[in-house]
């Protein structure tokens, strides 16, 4: 913890570079990376009774939620602002003390602000800041903010104090979670699921088109020879003198092999094309009736989230599914999976970017349901749980889907269906 004291010299405060703040500023759970929350000013109710409790307890006569962004940080909850700021509800980063407690992920403390010139001193200057005490603040267990306090005369709080801090802090970092949670409901999910398959859809699209202007390039190239057979065939040219002209043609009739590899090539990407606007249908539009193979459904699932499972070494079954009947329509059941493979590969989430072990799958059936685990090395047991929160959101059928986040992966519980 960073504690400056009045009584001695000022230490140097390393100011953090933007790479630092991105690693900070959580990403899959990012506050900037979800439309409307941080551009959503209404105070909530539960933060505000927060922020008020610690200035009674505290005595310091400014408390605060704060969230840090990228170039700003904002007030999601305060008491004793200045007119203009409680209008404004934010700053610069660069003026807030705030993005130090992000930064180190600790409580960060100034007795007297005025004595350490090396701090932003805007705050000092223009509002005569003094005194600062903050507590970071977690959403998916990365730390997006502070709760803190502050004070135009110099002060610091007692150990009882920045015990009861951190405790509070505690409970805004489950707020803010709730917060958060409610953003990424069934269509945010959604879109987790099936954004992907269109950058997998354009991928496949690029070695197509290519294809086409090379085989209209070849089909140009054999104009000749076309033309020759043409006329070999209406009898204008004599079996001999056609033979003669095309011997003169060899090289180009040799070619006529690239031109069934780009129709090969053609044909592949055609395939991945109408398998991703197939899945995607499937994933957007359900019609299905509420029983679904789950070997379909991991099948699809992994065709829809390919542009990022690829880059983690895909998915990784420990044996093979077999045909299992599942009690839910394949619509929810497609778009639970995809997400889930997705978010597992997203870089943000595991602190081992380099591993392509895959995305390992692992199901046990039981006598009236099946338990699908997944595992990935080096995800965040943090965002096993984040996972599991999204995994929840979207199910039909007459039992939910359950699951259940492990240190080292994750469990759904998908209800059979019964025997007919």
């Amino acid at each position: 913890m960073f504690n400056i004291e009045k009584k001695t010299s000022p230490s140097p405060i390393r100011e953090p570079n933007s790479s630092e703040l991105e690693r900070s500023i959580f990403d899959i759970g990012s506050l900037r990376h979800h439309e409307g929350f941080h551009f959503n000013f209404d105070l909530d109710r539960v933060l505000q009774d927060i922020v008020e409790t610690i200035k009674n307890e505290t005595g310091y006569p400014l408390a605060l939620v704060s969230i840090v962004l990228k170039d700003v940080q904002f007030f999601k909850a305060y008491v004793g602002l200045p007119p203009e700021l409680a209008i404004s509800r934010a700053t610069d980063r660069c003026s807030s003390f705030c993005q130090f407690v992000v930064q180190s992920d600790a409580p960060f403390e100034v007795e007297n602000a005025k004595l350490h010139p090396n701090l932003p001193q805007d705050m000092v200057e223009r509002y005569s800041l003094a005194a600062y005490y903050g507590v970071p603040i977690h959403v998916d267990g990365l730390p997006v903010g502070s709760l803190c306090v502050a004070d135009t005369v110099p002060r610091t709080l007692n150990s009882h104090q920045k015990k009861r801090m951190q405790a509070l802090a505690i409970h805004a970092s489950d707020r803010l979670q709730e917060l958060r949670d409610e953003l990424m409901g069934p269509s945010a999910l959604l879109r987790t699921a099936v954004l992907p398959a269109f950058g997998e859809t354009n991928n496949a699209m690029g070695p197509l088109c290519l294809s086409l202007e090379s085989l209209e390039e070849k089909f140009s190239e054999l104009q000749p020879v076309f033309r020759l057979l043409t006329e070999i065939n209406a009898n204008r040219l004599s079996p001999e003198e056609g033979i003669r002209a095309l011997g003169a043609l060899q090289s180009t009739i040799a070619e006529q092999a690239e031109v069934l590899e780009m129709i090969q090539i053609m044909k592949h990407s055609m395939t991945r094309v109408m398998q991703m606007v197939t899945n995607i249908q499937m994933a957007l539009e359900d019609r299905s009736p509420i029983e679904t193979d789950l070997g379909e459904a991991l099948k699809a699932s992994e065709i829809l989230s390919l542009h990022m499972t690829k880059l983690v070494g895909g998915v990784v079954y420990d044996q093979p599914t077999g045909k299992i009947s599942i009690a839910l329509r394949k619509q929810p059941l497609l778009v639970i999976l995809s997400a889930i493979f997705n978010l597992i590969a997203r870089r943000e989430n595991t602190s081992d970017f380099g591993s392509n072990s895959g995305i390992r799958v692992h199901v046990n059936k039981t006598a009236d349901s099946v338990l699908l685990r997944f595992e990935r090395p080096g995800v965040l047991a943090a965002n096993w749980t984040r996972i599991a929160t999204l995994a929840s959101f979207l199910w039909t059928g007459p039992d939910p889907v359950k699951s259940k986040a492990e240190d080292q992966g994750l469990t759904l519980t998908l209800p059979l269906a019964v025997a007919k």
